[in-house]
């Protein structure tokens, strides 16, 4: 990580004043890891994305937060950055709906508060590691748009970039963009029909 020009770099998101901030960033700096914090969700915190360029993203939301504005909030915040971070969400109370919501918006990792703030450095620890290596690249293939969307996210939170083709047709062009280190294809892939999505 040391020629990475911010390796070790993880920026907290919450919306007030975070308890778990201090302890947590003495834990993380023991790891060789800084710490930095923004309560500030809406503007600080884009402006911090640009200016600081974290490897890794760290969404403390309100208690009362709802399932839409996570998404909102996770894409304004990975469309700040020129190379989207890695993003963890403590989500405030169990609800599945919220978890779904953030899963799908593209976070990497979803815990529920509070965490204990050893367990929570050793799970940022490998997502900062994965983030700041070249992640494997994987061409997943299927024409069915759930399952390729499973394998992806699958794929995903295991630190490995990926991008998915429906139509078979256009695995070679693909092939040549991506440049991917493994094809992951469904043995029984129908090709698309013209004019179907």
């Amino acid at each position: 990580m040391a020629d990475h020009p911010n390796a070790g770099l993880i920026l907290l998101l919450s919306s007030g004043p975070s308890e778990q901030a201090d302890p947590l960033r003495l834990a993380l700096a023991a790891r060789g890891v800084r710490l930095e914090t923004c309560s500030d969700v809406q503007r600080g915190a884009l402006d911090q994305i640009q200016f600081r360029a974290p490897d890794l993203l760290v969404l403390s939301p309100a208690p009362d937060i709802l399932p839409e504005t996570v998404v909102e909030s996770i894409a304004r915040l990975r469309a700040a950055a020129s190379k989207p971070p890695r993003l963890v969400v403590l989500i405030p109370h169990e609800d599945i709906r919220l978890r779904l919501a953030a899963m799908r918006a593209g976070a990497d990792l979803c815990l529920l508060r509070p965490v204990m703030i050893e367990e929570l450095a050793d799970r940022l620890d490998p997502l900062l590691e994965a983030g700041c290596q070249e992640a494997d690249r994987i061409l997943v293939v299927d024409d069915q748009p759930v399952a390729a969307l499973f394998a992806a996210r699958i794929l995903q939170g295991a630190g490995m970039t990926t991008e998915c083709v429906r139509d078979p047709l256009q695995v070679m062009g693909v092939l040549e963009r991506f440049e991917p280190d493994l094809v992951l294809m469904d043995l029984h892939i129908c090709r698309a029909s013209p004019g179907s999505s």
